[in-house]
């Protein structure tokens, strides 16, 4: 899995065009002055540093970046959430509040990461129901 970098900094940082761990730059990238609102779908990396209300749909991953204001639901390969998310995550592969993220939602995926100093307040849900039983989930606030 790739995680978002900047020129080798830590995902998450403001600087220069983001770029995926590979060194390719991110295609689809909103800028900390910049506002949004509506549908956003994409085939490759998206990164939002600034505020968007919506819809995000990705089959890559997806980046909430530190400072970033997100209003959406959010359907993607892999969200990254270090700055504040208000929505549900629907992740095929990982789903991770990094230190310092907000989120307000419910996820759907099957590898969750909370990090130390993550705030949420949702609930997860994770893996597809075996033999009828209930699908496993878990919910609460973690700061």
């Amino acid at each position: 899995m790739r995680f978002f970098r900047r020129n080798g900094e830590k995902a998450g940082h403001r600087g220069e065009t983001p770029q995926t761990s590979g060194g390719a730059p991110v295609s689809t990238w909103i800028g900390a002055e910049t506002r949004m609102e509506g549908r956003i779908a994409s085939d490759s990396d998206i990164c939002i540093e600034g505020g968007f209300d919506g819809v995000i749909e990705a089959s890559a991953e997806v980046l909430i970046s530190e400072g970033a204001e997100v209003r959406a639901r959010v359907s993607a390969k892999s969200v990254v959430v270090v700055g504040s998310l208000e929505g549900p995550i629907e992740a095929s592969e990982l789903a991770e509040i990094g230190a310092g993220g907000r989120m307000v939602g419910d996820i759907q995926c099957d590898r969750v990461a909370v990090r130390p100093g993550a705030e949420f307040e949702g609930s997860i849900a994770s893996g597809e129901p075996v033999s009828g039983e209930a699908t496993p989930e878990a919910s609460g606030s973690t700061r």
